[in-house]
């Protein structure tokens, strides 16, 4: 009897211990279900919000395409004259630097008289020409010159004309040129400097 009643009290402790870790490994099993349930929706979630942001962005994209056109289109004509004048710019002031240098008294007196700046004018010429009780008429000598160079240039620009130098680097003379024809040549001379006409 009491062997049977071990043999019981055996089979029940197996029994409970079997029980326990069958507990157990249900437990361990819905916990690995429960993280794994959790893993695939956060997943989800984050495919989701990566499919937002791509819609976003390419909204957005798109939007400052849009307006990148619109501005393009709403602006192209200024856009053109500014890209027109900044080359005609450049390509004036190339060609003003391939002139001598030697001849910039005469360039100046071009501009002067067609403006009739007497100040402009009367800078352009050498001490002596100024000193020159003879040439103490500037407003004479301005209307001469204008005169002069409307009857032979008519209503001129300063591209019809070309300039060459020959001479030294303190004096010499600038040879100006009109639709590619020689018309005369000045004496220059270099004073603090900058060259001046030295003749009239």
């Amino acid at each position: 009897m009491e062997g049977d009643d071990e043999t019981r009290r055996l089979l029940r402790e197996i029994r409970d211990a079997q029980r326990e870790q069958l507990a157990e490994y249900r437990r361990v099993t819905e916990r690995s279900l429960e993280l794994q349930q959790r893993a695939v929706t956060r997943q989800e979630q984050i495919g989701h919000l990566y499919r937002r942001l791509l819609l976003v962005g390419g909204v957005l994209v798109a939007a400052l395409l849009m307006l990148l056109v619109y501005l393009l289109v709403k602006w192209s004509r200024y856009l053109f004259a500014i890209v027109v004048v900044s080359v005609a710019l450049c390509a004036s002031v190339g060609a003003q630097d391939a002139r001598a240098p030697e001849a910039a008294p005469l360039i100046t007196i071009l501009e002067a008289a067609k403006v009739s700046d007497l100040a402009t004018f009367k800078s352009a010429y050498s001490r002596r020409i100024r000193d020159d009780q003879g040439q103490a008429d500037w407003p004479k000598n301005l209307d001469e010159a204008r005169a002069n160079l409307t009857r032979m240039f008519g209503d001129y620009r300063l591209d019809d004309f070309g300039f060459s130098f020959a001479g030294g680097a303190e004096r010499g003379r600038v040879t100006l040129s009109h639709g590619g024809t020689p018309q005369f040549d000045l004496a220059v001379v270099k004073e603090d400097g900058r060259w001046k006409l030295d003749e009239r």
